[in-house]
């Protein structure tokens, strides 16, 4: 049987972090862990080994897409896939940064799409 799948949460309010881990993608059977910082992230992240992150725009220390351009600038985390969530950056921004994500408020089912695409096409040329 293969192992759930694990998603890194990087969302800093803690509501939103425990709705995305708990109710959304634990019922999928994914793996999930939550981060509330940029800072936080990077000290984790190589101990999660994610297969998928979520990132919120609005965090501590570094904006999301700041994190975004840490993460690419590491080799191991070039081809993890990235959903940003923002209630900031509207889907024209996310386009002219070359990002994929949605806006706050966002529909579970939308999201949880992109979860499956992603993941799913990663998977089917491993």
């Amino acid at each position: 049987m293969d192992s759930p799948k694990t998603i890194l949460v990087v969302e800093d309010d803690e509501m939103t972090a425990c709705m995305l881990s708990e109710l959304l993608l634990q019922e999928r059977g994914y793996s999930t862990l939550a981060t509330s910082s940029a800072r936080a992230t990077l000290d984790r992240i190589d101990t999660v080994k994610p297969d998928l992150l979520i990132i919120d725009y609005h965090l501590p220390y570094m904006n999301g897409l700041e994190l975004h351009q840490v993460l690419r600038q590491q080799e191991k985390w070039q081809q993890t896939p990235v959903i940003f969530l923002s209630a900031l950056l509207t889907q024209q921004e996310m386009l002219l940064h070359n990002v994929v994500g949605l806006e706050k408020p966002f529909e579970v089912e939308d999201l949880l799409l992109l979860i499956d695409r992603f993941l799913h096409q990663q998977y089917a040329h491993t």
